[in-house]
């Protein structure tokens, strides 16, 4: 959650900045990426060590969807607030309806990712009660 943190940060700087943001924002999306492939890379080491990897391939694919729309969340806040001053307020309606939607999208991944988690929980205590069996 620090990778997201950061990007979530940098965003609020955006939106109040008029400073070089695109090469900010762009900093940091660097930095996410590098710190996901480095979990990623963890991740599928130790799922070639287990038998629940199923668990662990789940857990990535809701992460990669979360990141893809923590990104498009952002981009529509940046365009939000850029069009702000705008006349066209079918386009801001738009905007904060798209944004409305991205955030119930990433609220339902999170959630899966937390049942997910949960379900590793569960099946690590199953293989622990098999183990001392």
């Amino acid at each position: 959650n620090i990778v997201y943190r950061g990007l979530q940060e940098t965003l609020q700087k955006i939106k109040s900045a008029t400073s070089t943001w695109e090469h900010e924002y762009a900093m940091h999306c660097s930095a996410a990426t590098a710190s996901f492939s480095v979990l990623s890379e963890t991740l599928n080491k130790i799922a070639s060590m287990t038998k629940h990897e199923f668990f662990i391939e789940k857990l990535q694919a809701h992460e990669k969807e979360k990141l893809v729309l923590t990104a498009a969340l952002h981009l529509e806040q940046i365009r939000l607030a850029a069009g702000s001053s705008s006349e066209d307020h079918h386009e801001q309606a738009l905007l904060e309806n798209s944004i409305v939607t991205l955030r119930q999208k990433l609220g339902t991944q999170i959630d899966a990712i937390n049942e997910t988690l949960e379900e590793m929980r569960y099946a690590l205590y199953e293989l622990q009660e098999e183990e001392e069996a």
